[in-house]
């Protein structure tokens, strides 16, 4: 698509004709519903090395200068002690001829994991998030309509039940897919609407992209994304096309990249994931 650049004119007609474009470009086939009710057991994402195309691990740390939030889960005094709250990891996929991204967080004081996939193909797209927790839950997921200029979106909660609908009639971008146009140098900057699986609802976002010195006198390319209201929804530091940090919630939370082994021994230390015997939400489990 070559390099998405804001400039001058109608910003909000830039907003919407870039984002319909965006939209129109999105891609992913369909996943199976299990219907109303179904109940599925939390697991990881399955194991097929041989579509894994990038996999990338990090660490969360609480940078602000103010306590952590009260725990209500595991590891409140290790959590407190070393001020890492949880991991990420991120996967690219590709699933024959659709490409596939994931995103999974443990947050540790909450005893909360929250997955996105992100499929995309010729045919649609679609976005199906989890948040699992001991007790409670929801899936929520999200597909672009035919001509790509509206986002059909639809909840279960942890029981299955529907619990919300809705059309959003306006153009916009997955935000994994975002992040990978951004990572791949394909969107530098401009003005976007980015779905939000936590509030299942779009946000304005001005992209922005800079470039600082990192170590080892690495250049590093930081891209930015800006809330309408000034706040910080994202900053990610990318040497090469490797991410190597990111910040989220203003700023508040800090990654930064390890190892699998050093990824797999927080894990163990912190024993992320849902409690025994807990049940993510269900009704479309979108695997």
């Amino acid at each position: 698509m070559g390099g998405l650049k804001g400039g001058g004119g109608d910003g909000r007609s830039r907003l919407v004709s870039l984002t319909q474009l965006l939209a129109r470009l999105l891609l992913l086939g369909s996943l199976p519903c299990l219907g109303g009710g179904a109940q599925v057991a939390w697991q990881d994402p399955p194991a097929q090395e041989e579509s894994v195309q990038r996999l990338e691990h990090f660490v969360l740390e609480w940078t602000a200068e103010a306590e952590p939030p009260p725990a209500r889960g595991r590891g409140d005094l290790e959590v407190r002690r070393s001020r890492v709250l949880g991991l990420a990891r991120m996967r690219q996929r590709l699933e024959g001829d659709e490409l596939q991204l994931e995103v999974e967080y443990d947050y540790f004081l909450e005893d909360l994991r929250l997955y996105a996939v992100e499929r995309l193909g010729e045919r649609a797209s679609r976005l199906v998030f989890r948040e699992m927790a001991a007790g409670r839950g929801r899936t929520l997921r999200a597909e672009w309509s035919r001509d790509g200029v509206s986002l059909e979106t639809a909840e279960w909660d942890r029981g299955g039940r529907r619990a919300r609908t809705a059309s959003l009639e306006e153009g916009g971008v997955l935000p994994q897919y975002l992040l990978e146009l951004a990572r791949s140098g394909r969107a530098l900057s401009g003005y976007f609407r980015v779905f939000d699986p936590l509030s299942g609802g779009l946000e304005a976002q001005e992209l922005s992209t800079s470039y600082e010195s990192g170590a080892e006198e690495q250049l590093q390319r930081v891209v930015r994304l800006v809330r309408s209201d000034g706040t910080l929804a994202g900053e990610y530091r990318f040497t090469g096309e490797a991410l190597t940090a990111f910040r989220l919630q203003n700023g508040r939370i800090a990654a930064h990249a390890v190892s699998e082994e050093v990824y797999e021994e927080a894990r163990a230390l912190f024993h992320a994931g849902p409690t025994a015997g807990s049940e993510p939400a269900s009704g479309d489990p979108g695997e």
